[in-house]
């Protein structure tokens, strides 16, 4: 299955917005400017885009060279509200539109349930349904008389309903691209960058895209979708990891290295950067997610890599010398 990317200059703008709204929520770390640093000197298309929103914003006309934390005045929540309105400003202005405007990250700081990336946490809802929330997600809880609605505003999360012994009210999970009505099931949904990845492992899901409405869909057990606001549809087979994560684990069978470090990354703080030589490795296993630095200890051990760690923020894997 294949996603549908936005432009390089939009994709770069928004992950400006979203490390504005980090930095500026008083809650950063050292680790996370140094992140943030890294990534504006990774490209030209991510410099230019945090230039834009220090030009709109007047906030950050420059981060401290000693990467300190306290940046923000004592009044962080004020200047949190603040920062986040101009952001609205930038997208009207700035030519991302309503796609951006719409994954601004307010929705997520503001959620009633969020994790912190490496952390997964499960709950028993009000209805006795099972729901794990994987890395960096934030999601709203809205039962009423009517129906259970989950918004999941970023990230990911698996739900494994319960048995009402009441009304019956449909189960709902509300994403940007859409909204999908579990029919007696357990399945995954993620957020992904302009898309929504519903996997089923049990019973069925229906779809009703936001770009289509109207033209609803079933997703049955053992497949997944992935929709995009630009109404592209696709359907296939389950992945291993559709499941394997709410075990704690990031499955890999013949994995491109590429695609196996992109998902090490969510659990990871700072960043992780892939020698271009690498890119055509493959990795097969289980890692177990809650210890990051463990598993790149074992891809040093099994593949021609050589890891460097400047600080645990940022680490290099590169060919190992022969």
């Amino acid at each position: 299955m294949t996603n549908t990317s936005l432009s390089s200059e939009q994709a770069a703008l928004q992950a400006a917005i979203t490390w504005y709204a980090q930095l500026s929520s008083g809650e950063a770390s050292e680790a996370d400017h140094i992140a943030w640093q890294a990534w504006r000197d990774q490209s030209t298309d991510h410099e230019t885009a945090w230039q834009q929103v220090e030009r709109i914003t007047g906030k950050f006309e420059r981060v401290p060279a000693q990467l300190g934390i306290a940046t923000l005045t004592p009044q962080k929540h004020l200047e949190r509200r603040k920062a986040l309105k101009q952001l609205a400003v930038l997208i009207a202005v700035g030519g991302a539109g309503w796609q951006a405007y719409r994954e601004l990250p307010w929705q997520s700081w503001n959620a009633d349930i969020r994790t912190a990336v490496g952390e997964q946490r499960t709950l028993a809802l009000a209805d006795g349904s099972r729901l794990v929330v994987n890395t960096d997600s934030a999601l709203d809880v809205a039962f009423d008389a009517r129906q259970r609605l989950i918004r999941l505003h970023s990230g990911e999360i698996m739900i494994d309903t319960g048995q009402e012994t009441g009304p019956y009210r449909p189960f709902v999970v509300q994403t940007s691209e859409g909204l999908l009505t579990a029919l007696g099931t357990k399945f995954s949904v993620r957020q992904t960058d302009g898309g929504t990845l519903l996997s089923v492992l049990a019973h069925a899901v229906k779809v009703e895209p936001q770009s289509a409405p109207g033209q609803a869909y079933t997703v049955s057990e053992g497949m997944a979708s992935l929709f995009s606001v630009h109404g592209q549809i696709t359907l296939g087979p389950l992945s291993p990891q559709a499941s394997s994560w709410a075990d704690g684990f990031i499955y890999a069978d013949n994995l491109p290295l590429p695609q196996f470090i992109a998902e090490l990354q969510r659990y990871r703080k700072g960043w992780l950067r892939l020698a271009p030589e690498l890119h055509e490795l493959e990795i097969s296993g289980s890692f177990p997610v809650k210890d990051t630095d463990a598993v790149l200890h074992s891809i040093a051990r099994t593949l021609p890599v050589n890891i460097t760690m400047f600080t645990r923020y940022i680490v290099l894997l590169q060919p190992r010398a022969t």
